[in-house]
């Protein structure tokens, strides 16, 4: 497992580097559902080399 900083969105994302599992701490994903509102989100999702963040964002504001 890993740390992947997303300083736009003010978390830090627990990734596993077997299954791609994403874990997210209370804080954090009332964060991303906050910054959601503001469009960093899009922002962020728009970055070059992003891939997997943006398909994150994706699910994430499919669910939210």
């Amino acid at each position: 497992m890993h740390l992947t900083t997303v300083p736009e969105l003010e978390v830090q994302l627990d990734i596993c580097g077997g299954c791609k599992g994403i874990w997210f701490d209370q804080d954090e994903l009332e964060a991303l559902q906050k910054t959601g509102d503001r469009g960093a989100a899009k922002d962020v999702a728009e970055a070059p080399g992003l891939s997997l963040l943006t398909d994150i964002l994706q699910i994430l504001t499919s669910v939210l």
